[in-house]
């Protein structure tokens, strides 16, 4: 195939296929589009057939562990018991009873023959790799999986679904591997004790413990984390990492560190860890979604009854449940926030309703002080009611994502019920201010109350000038950019003389 050629900076010709310096930029870090909004490259999430031991490691371990020739015992720290048996070289865990008899023969049989299907498909496992199995004697059921301490990964003897064994949909064999390595780490945390060899490996706890480091760090340097724990939670892992790396080995450890591999791999399956576009930010969507568009009517209540309340707390709402989840931490705090924010509120509105109350006496217009003290009375309701409801649902994370998935998208109405007790209470203090002024133009001559009035009409718009920047330059420009349809009573109808120097310098350029 010839190659292109392509005009460069000093009209020379080069050519497509070679590297050189006329085609070279310099850039740098900070022009990343890593971060930029991206359009969602993923599918729907979609079932995959696994086909049989696709993830047995080929490779032959050092033994996990020795067995006797009965069934030993062990039992894990936080009280459940299990038993295991090396079988035919390969271990075989129960939490089935094996001091009773018809446990242990039907423990024998079924181990015997999942292990004779192995071998038929000549799979070659070994101590490294574990068969759980769980049977129901009356029924002959027998569920089982086996688990690859090499591969960190779980596998079966026939191709299955992953929509029938309980694994959740993927996008990717990628993205399902962290499905698979968190069952795997799951059943390394159940099953721990009799890893006396150090099984998962040395350089599992080093690699997690710099996972939870780089967390860390990104909490530390970014209000956006996807790590759903806390920077104190972190940090108590952290120590437990440390130390657990500085005292002798003992399988104990793999009851936690099996537990905090589970929370990472998790973590990376929820947030699309390796694919084209991953989640890097906790509140960015990275599936297809449609943004709510709030109304017309919307804005305008928001803006003049709410104080514009409604629209920044659906901004805060719209970002707590992304991709159908939902960060404890986030949710938690923002949460938090609320609560502490409708506390306060309680605290000055029945400071406003004694208020109100004094002035009811004094007060020419008494209607003023009764709406004032109406206007309260839901301020203090909402403030009492909220934060009950929702210190209920904020304690559970699953109900969390059903209350905010039962919006259906929609956070409009559940911003308005947020926004009404601080809007209640500003509409207290306006009323409040109403009566102090009607009081005091009354308790005056005419002269001084018109004074009063328009100095402080004055302070109120120097005061919405400046706090109000934003808002402000933007009816600035409209107001200057403002301008009245030109109105025309005569057109031009006569057609318009060629200009003869203008022919005459065409007639020149031709001549050239």
């Amino acid at each position: 195939m010839s190659s292109e050629k392509v005009p460069t900076h000093d009209d020379s010709v080069v050519d497509r296929k070679s590297p050189c310096t006329e085609l070279l930029y310099a850039t740098i870090p900070n022009r990343t589009t890593r971060y930029d909004e991206q359009s969602p490259p993923h599918e729907s999430p979609r079932g995959f057939s696994l086909k049989v031991a696709e993830h047995l490691f080929t490779n032959m371990a050092t033994p996990a562990y020795s067995a006797g020739e009965d069934w030993s015992f062990f039992v894990h720290p936080e009280g459940k018991g299990y038993w295991i048996k090396l079988i035919q070289g390969v271990p075989v865990i129960s939490e089935l009873n094996m001091k009773e008899l018809c446990n242990k023969e039907a423990a024998q049989m079924w181990a015997a023959f999942i292990l004779k299907l192995a071998g038929e498909r000549d799979l070659k496992l070994s101590v490294s790799t574990e068969l759980w199995m769980s049977f129901e004697v009356d029924t002959c059921v027998c569920d089982y999986y086996f688990a690859d301490h090499n591969s960190r990964a779980i596998f079966w003897l026939e191709t299955v679904d992953t929509d029938v064994v309980g694994l959740p949909s993927a996008y990717s064999e990628r993205h399902l591997a962290f499905a698979l390595a968190s069952n795997y780490w799951k059943h390394v945390e159940m099953f721990c004790m009799h890893l006396v060899d150090n099984a998962p490996g040395e350089k599992h706890l080093i690699e997690l413990t710099f996972i939870i480091v780089h967390a860390r760090a990104d909490m530390a340097t970014s209000d956006s984390s996807t790590w759903p724990f806390t920077a104190e939670v972190t940090d108590v892992y952290l120590d437990l990492l440390r130390r657990c790396r500085e005292l002798p080995y003992h399988p104990v450890m793999y009851a936690f560190v099996g537990r905090l591999w589970v929370f990472v791999s998790d973590y990376r399956f929820t947030n699309f860890h390796g694919e084209e576009v991953p989640r890097l930010d906790v509140t960015s969507s990275v599936l297809e979604h449609t943004d709510e568009e709030p109304s017309i009517l919307f804005q305008l209540m928001s803006a003049v009854l709410l104080f514009g309340q409604p629209e920044a707390v659906r901004r805060e709402l719209s970002v707590q449940l992304v991709d159908g989840l939902v960060v404890d931490r986030v949710w938690t705090a923002f949460i938090s926030d609320k609560i502490k924010e409708w506390r306060k509120l309680m605290q000055w509105t029945l400071v406003l309703v004694l208020a109100s109350a004094a002035a009811t006496a004094v007060s020419p217009i008494p209607i003023i002080t009764y709406t004032s003290l109406a206007v309260s009375s839901v301020c203090l309701l909402l403030c009492a009611l909220l934060p009950q409801r929702l210190q209920g649902i904020a304690k559970d994370i699953d109900g969390t994502c059903e209350f905010l998935a039962g919006q259906n998208g929609r956070m409009v109405p559940l911003a308005i019920v947020f926004s009404l007790p601080r809007a209640a209470f500003i509409w207290s203090l306006i009323l409040l201010a109403a009566q102090a002024m009607i009081i005091l133009f009354t308790s005056v001559p005419l002269p001084a109350g018109i004074t009063i009035c328009v100095v402080t009409g004055l302070l109120a718009l120097y005061l919405a000038w400046i706090m109000y920047p934003v808002q402000r330059l933007a009816l600035y420009h409209k107001i200057t950019e403002f301008r009245l349809p030109r109105l025309c009573f005569w057109r031009r109808t006569t057609p318009k003389i060629p200009d003869v120097e203008a022919g005459f310098c065409n007639d020149l350029v031709q001549l050239d």
